[in-house]
């Protein structure tokens, strides 16, 4: 079970990269075009992109939680996969630190060393929390 929830968890986790990466993309390229367009003036607009980048990672996973979609995001709403909090409920905080983390490329390397020696992500670890097939 534990190689196969693995194998799901890094299809969930390569959607989830494509799906974040597809639209933040898009408004990158749509502040990159309109910052061309003001000259010295597009700077301010690219720094926004930048922290846009940052807002995007941070809020992915909280978001589906608004939509209902409780510990689940997209990719692993397609794997049948689900986040739940060890102990208690799964929180909007939980959820916006663990999504950073998810995302945050140095840390990847770390957590995926860190789940082939503990059988849990470093992300999972830190936070009491642990992804689990859903109903």
């Amino acid at each position: 079970m534990d190689d196969e929830l693995f194998v799901k968890r890094v299809i969930a986790y390569v959607i989830d990269l494509l799906v974040l990466g597809a639209i933040l993309g898009v408004v990158w390229t749509i502040l990159g075009i309109i910052s061309s367009a003001l000259g010295p003036l597009g700077i301010i607009i690219m720094l926004v992109s930048q922290i846009l980048l940052l807002v995007g990672a941070l809020v992915y996973d909280p978001l589906f939680k608004y939509l209902g979609w409780d510990g689940q995001t997209l990719g692993k709403k397609i794997m049948k996969l689900k986040v739940v909090k060890e102990g208690g409920e799964l929180t909007i905080k939980d959820l916006a630190i663990r999504s950073f983390l998810r995302f945050f490329a140095p840390l990847n390397l770390v957590s995926l060393i860190w789940y082939l020696v503990e059988k849990k992500t470093l992300h999972d670890e830190f936070l009491k929390t642990k992804v689990v097939p859903a109903a």
